[in-house]
């Protein structure tokens, strides 16, 4: 049983939990003096820098006021960055002091991501993993990695996410380095590695083949916003062509018929002038601002 509530500055959540825990006499029964265990949570969770980065605290602890673990991380949420998460916790996990880094492979947001990480532990104690995660549909992604751990040895990791639901099946490779022969260990690392993006690959071909041609209905209503965009912008573009071409042509109508009024005018220059006639050697057409006075000019 939880309860969570949102402070009144919107950038803050916090949440508290309480849960049973099996008792440690399975044949001891339960009775008013004789309860089973309880484990009491707690975590908040902040927003910083204008929602830049996420600032989380979490706490655990039993009934008998004993500290379980304690975890604190801080993760960035950068627009044009990569995710980066650096966490350090007590009792959560083997590995106290953990780093990993989640980028986008893809221009659609959350279509394809790769996280690494790495955490370092007690005692010369460390562990490195690499996880390529895929949107299969709408809700559903796989992730299919690499894991190494001194405590672990090489686990081959598949992931199934559905919403908020989430399977994880870690398969056993190889134990710890001191197990086996350092050659044999790297071999197998080597394998499984080119084998892992082998699966990743032909998952991406998979869905990309669901999409185009099993269910070419799914992508239609994009098809058909970029190709009605596709038309309206060839429209545009004939439009101007369509007033270019237009504007040259009444240039060249108006430079011709200037050309004929020239010969014309000429004609009748000549002729005026063999009669001793009439000849105008300038003309302004509009209303005359001789003879007026300063204000009245700049009325005209």
């Amino acid at each position: 049983m939880s309860t969570t509530r949102v402070m009144s500055n919107k950038c803050t959540t916090i949440t508290a939990g309480i849960s049973t825990l099996l008792p440690n006499n399975n044949n001891t029964p339960t009775t008013n003096t004789n309860l089973p265990p309880a484990a009491l949570n707690f975590s908040s969770h902040r927003m910083m820098y204008h929602g830049n980065l996420l600032g989380e605290f979490i706490l655990g602890m039993g009934s008998d006021s004993k500290l379980h673990y304690v975890q604190m991380a801080l993760t960035s949420y950068h627009p044009s960055l990569p995710r980066i998460r650096a966490s350090a916790n007590m009792g959560a996990s083997h590995y106290p002091i953990q780093l990993s880094s989640e980028h986008q492979l893809s221009s659609q947001k959350n279509q394809h991501t790769l996280k690494l990480g790495c955490g370092i532990g007690m005692h010369g104690q460390f562990e490195f993993k690499c996880l390529s995660k895929r949107m299969i549909s709408k809700y559903g992604k796989f992730g299919i990695g690499l894991r190494h751990g001194t405590q672990e040895g090489l686990q081959w990791i598949w992931k199934l996410e559905r919403g908020n639901v989430c399977l994880n099946i870690p398969i056993n490779i190889a134990s710890a380095i001191g197990g086996y022969h350092p050659a044999a260990y790297y071999y197998k690392l080597y394998t499984m590695t080119l084998f892992t993006l082998l699966i990743d690959l032909a998952v991406n071909d998979l869905v990309d083949l669901v999409k185009h041609r099993v269910l070419p209905n799914s992508s239609s209503g994009n098809n058909n916003k970029q190709d009605k965009e596709e038309q309206h912008n060839r429209k545009k573009h004939k439009i101007k062509e369509g007033k270019l071409l237009q504007q040259q042509k009444d240039r060249k109508d108006a430079h011709t018929q200037l050309l004929l009024m020239m010969k014309q005018s000429q004609r009748k220059r000549v002729l005026e002038e063999s009669k001793d006639g009439l000849v105008i050697l300038n003309a302004t057409y509009g209303r005359s601002t001789t003879g007026l006075d300063p204000k009245q000019k700049k009325q005209h």
